[in-house]
């Protein structure tokens, strides 16, 4: 027995010293062929890391994940339950070292947490790999002087009537630096949302804190009636984890978000009973009418241009009513398309509508142009309210008028020594004819006075022996040669009357012409008032003033340069200062065109109120001291 297990253990001996060599030799073999996937199967793995552990509910945080060994998507949809991924980049690096190749896949997520608390952020997985379970503690947002940045929202009135201008302010507090920021205003059904202005900057101290407040204004429009929710405004900044980092260094940084407070408004109907055809809800409307020449001395058929002005806070040019075309006998009207504009202050929206309507004339006398109506509904007071233009004369003459005055100075030529030659010819002639009459006629008497006494003695002398008598032949003899003298002068006097006409027509062809020279000149000084000087052309101007941006009041000067003249508008502020010959105006414009390029971007308060009244002082002054010189009846030069 012990013999046997002898021979079985030398016999095993033998075997292994027999078969070892060989299976050293065939493990060194493999191990070249192995050494891949093990080097492989060891790099293969995620890993994960936040920046940080502890967040505000509105600020995001960062996760990185890294695969090792392989180039796999990212599965990351289980972060959905307690986070919005806002942003995502990825990369990646192979190294090949030595003969072994080393990959890694990164990925960078940024994320926001939905709810406070000690959120858990689950395995991320990358192709058969999975990451391990992290937690991130999601604070409720900083309150009083702890917030580094906060924004506030309120509105002028709360209560406001259907499609009436709110005033929506925002204003965000800032103690931190932005790298980048974006405001997100929300689309809300049933309400119109604009910007009036550029933000403005100031500083203010809340808390013990300061702060740099940039404020922005909207004009909201409710169009409907009842309870109008106005969502939160959004502001998504980019600003450092480290407050004291050096600046333009390269930075770590992350992204916050701030919301604004809601607001909620109980918009009123319109009033009940309210008879009006339009609804304009506004807190000032106002009516300017201007014509193209002086109404008290036309002429029938002389066209002229009257121009209403509709000017209206608080609305935009879509709610402006289109003014109804007057019918009025004895006069027509033509009206052009109206041109409505809207200009943004911080006061709201200033709507104008310009209306040109052609006036013709046409008959003679006093002809009235009837008044111009437009209701609307005044917000502040809260009562109906009508804007109107008095109705307005014209006096007309007829053409007939500048004949009669023609025909004057023809009477009044006529007297002329000339003339009064030729009239006391004819006078003579006349006088001549006439006594030669009176003469035959006394002789005839006297024939007949002896005829009837001869008759009243019983012998009466036959009629035929009338024609015979010397007296009545002669008498026969000049009656013919005095009427072809009349008739000569009637041919005269039909030759003298036509020539007359023609001078008369040539004569009042050249005083309608000076008068068209005259009117030019008269139509070009009012058309030049009625573009620079009216309240209208310069309410732009002055809602740009009220702003106190710079960039705004040049705009608004520029655009009214271009008005005035158009043929040649200005290309900078300066340059209308040197139009109108002020050099006030222009020392106010030098300081102007300094401010803008001050970072604060305003003008100071006094240069801001002082340029409209410099501007329409200087019109004035510009229209004084261009008066015409040439007179209006003046031969044109050869």
């Amino acid at each position: 027995m012990n013999l046997g297990r002898t021979l079985v253990r030398l016999n095993l001996a033998n075997t292994l010293q027999i078969a070892l060599p060989t299976l050293l030799w065939v493990v060194l073999l493999l191990i070249p062929l192995l050494a891949p996937s093990l080097a492989q199967a060891q790099q293969q793995r995620v890993d994960v890391q936040l920046s940080t552990n502890r967040v505000s509910v509105d600020e995001s945080v960062i996760l990185n994940v890294r695969a090792y060994g392989m180039d796999k998507e990212i599965d990351y949809s289980a972060l959905n339950a307690n986070f919005d991924v806002t942003q995502r980049s990825s990369s990646r690096q192979v190294t090949i070292e030595n003969g072994k190749r080393t990959s890694l896949v990164e990925w960078v997520l940024e994320l926001i947490p939905k709810q406070t608390g000690a959120l858990e952020i689950p395995p991320i997985t990358v192709g058969s790999e999975q990451s391990r379970t992290l937690t991130v503690l999601v604070e409720p947002s900083p309150t009083g002087s702890n917030r580094d940045v906060y924004l506030e929202a309120s509105v002028d009135i709360e209560d406001p009537f259907v499609q009436a201008q709110v005033i929506y302010t925002l204003r965000v507090f800032q103690d931190i630096r932005f790298i980048d920021a974006s405001l997100q205003v929300p689309e809300v059904d049933g309400v119109v949302l604009q910007q009036l202005t550029q933000d403005k900057s100031y500083e203010e101290t809340v808390n013990g804190r300061n702060y740099v407040v940039r404020e922005i204004r909207y004009a909201v429009f409710p169009q409907r009636s009842g309870t109008v929710v106005v969502p939160p405004i959004a502001l998504q900044a980019v600003v450092p984890v480290d407050r004291q980092q050096v600046p333009n260094s390269r930075i770590r940084t992350k992204r916050v978000t701030r919301r604004s407070n809601q607001i909620e408004l109980n918009v009123r109907a319109r009033p009940e009973g309210l008879d009006v055809s339009w609804w304009l809800p506004a807190k000032e409307v106002q009516l300017q009418s201007e014509w193209s020449e002086p109404i008290d001395n036309l002429s029938v058929d002389q066209p002229l241009t009257r121009t209403i002005h509709l000017m209206a806070t608080g609305v935009g040019d879509s709610q402006l009513p289109e003014l109804a075309i007057p019918a009025v006998e004895n006069i027509s009207v033509y009206a052009d398309s109206p041109v409505a504009t809207t200009n943004a202050s911080e006061k709201g929206l200033i709507s104008q509508q310009t209306n040109s309507w052609a006036v013709i004339p046409q008959t003679a006398g006093m002809l009235t142009m009837p008044e111009v109506r437009v209701s609307w509904f005044d917000t502040t007071t809260g009562e109906a309210r009508v804007a109107t233009l008095p109705e307005e004369v014209l006096t007309v003459r007829s053409s007939a008028n500048a004949v009669a005055n023609n025909v004057s100075q023809t009477d009044a030529d006529s007297s002329q020594p000339g003339a009064q030659q030729a009239n006391a010819e004819t006078l003579a002639d006349t006088d001549a004819l006439s006594e030669s009459l009176a003469d035959n006629a006394l002789d005839n008497t006297g024939q007949s006075g002896n005829r009837e006494a001869d008759q009243n003695q019983g012998e009466a002398a036959p009629l035929s022996n009338v024609g015979n008598q010397p007296g009545y032949v002669a008498l026969l003899q000049s009656v013919d040669r005095w009427r072809n003298i009349a008739y000569g002068l009637i041919a005269g006097w039909a030759l003298t009357l036509i020539g007359v006409w023609l001078w008369l027509r040539r004569r009042t062809v050249a005083v309608n012409d000076s008068a068209l020279s005259t009117d030019k000149i008269e139509t070009a000084s009012m058309r030049f008032q009625r573009r620079a000087g009216s309240n209208a052309s310069l309410a732009s101007i002055r809602a740009a003033c009220d702003n106190g941006d710079a960039a705004d009041i040049a705009k608004a000067l520029l655009a009214w340069g271009a008005m005035v003249w158009p043929e040649k508008p200005p290309t900078n502020t300066i340059e209308i200062a040197t139009r109108l010959n002020s050099k006030v105006l222009e020392a106010e414009l030098r300081v102007l065109d300094a401010q803008q390029f001050r970072p604060s971007g305003s003008v100071k308060t006094v240069a801001s109120e002082a340029i409209p009244t410099l501007l329409k002082q200087a019109v004035d002054q510009y229209q004084a001291a261009d008066p015409s010189d040439s007179p209006q009846n003046a031969l044109p030069s050869l």
